[in-house]
């Protein structure tokens, strides 16, 4: 088996070098017959960035996006976390 028949789906930011219609990755990909059917896939964090730009919403998305990168970047932080969404029965085990 081939290293990209293993890819069952894509996540990008959005950014045109990656979703552009004509020439971004995701486009290549999907126009080399060779390459497997995919699933694409927008990251979360980076939509609601950019809904919060557009809508004014700078103020309260900076202090949460700090956070959540603060979470990440400290494992010990970042288990603790996700313990305490799983003691709380949480929807979603992670960020």
């Amino acid at each position: 088996m081939e290293k990209n028949e293993k890819l069952v789906s894509l996540t990008t930011d959005g950014a045109p070098a990656t979703t552009g219609h004509h020439s971004g990755f995701v486009a290549r990909c999907k126009a080399d017959h060779d390459f497997p059917k995919f699933l694409r896939y927008y990251c979360i964090t980076h939509q609601q960035a950019m809904r919060a730009k557009t809508m004014g919403f700078d103020h309260i998305m900076t202090p949460v996006i700090k956070i959540i990168n603060s979470i990440h970047a400290k494992a010990k932080q970042h288990r603790s976390f996700q313990a305490l969404l799983e003691e709380l029965s949480a929807e979603y085990g992670d960020l």
